[in-house]
């Protein structure tokens, strides 16, 4: 008996083990696959927007995108090469919520605007690191994240408690 249960184990792992590695070849190959489609252009379509931060009694104007669908939110500015020092994507996620964020696929550093229904900014991350699967995440919640080139906070003296408005005809 002692013979039929080492036995048995040693095929429970190695079905355990050959399920395993299927399921993560798998997964690592659909990912790769869904990442490799948005990569050759097939991202999603954004709305063209003019966003404009006040700080500090100065305005700073950045040419930009909205996200404003699930679909917009899960790819924001992944496997952009380069963003213009002018560029901002904004994230309205309609309501309050959890502010949380990451870098996955995201090859340039960027700060991030965490920002309250009445558009005030209340957390600044800056200078994330590209392709970091770390969860970026504000201390409250927040309605909406600026996603701007990393620096850009601290060289044009964006803090905390400045606001933005957004100027786009169909939003």
């Amino acid at each position: 008996m002692k013979g039929f249960g080492f036995r048995f184990a040693l095929v429970f792992a190695a079905v355990f083990a050959v399920l395993f590695m299927f399921v993560w070849f798998y997964l690592s190959v659909v990912s790769q696959a869904e990442a490799a489609t948005i990569e050759r252009g097939q991202q999603v379509d954004f709305i063209p927007a003019k966003i404009e931060i006040k700080s500090s009694g100065e305005i700073h104007c950045f040419n930009g995108e909205l996200a404003l669908s699930p679909e917009q939110h899960s790819i924001g500015l992944m496997f952009r090469k380069e963003i213009p020092a002018d560029y901002a994507m904004v994230f309205d996620f309609g309501h309050l919520r959890p502010g949380a964020m990451w870098m996955k696929n995201t090859f340039v550093s960027l700060d991030m605007l965490f920002a309250d229904e009445n558009r005030q900014i209340t957390f600044i991350a800056a200078n994330t690191t590209p392709q970091s699967e770390d969860i970026v995440t504000s201390p409250e919640p927040v309605r909406y994240v600026l996603e701007v080139p990393g620096g850009t906070a601290k060289r044009l003296g964006i803090n905390v408690g400045d606001s933005f408005s957004l100027r786009n005809e169909k939003y």
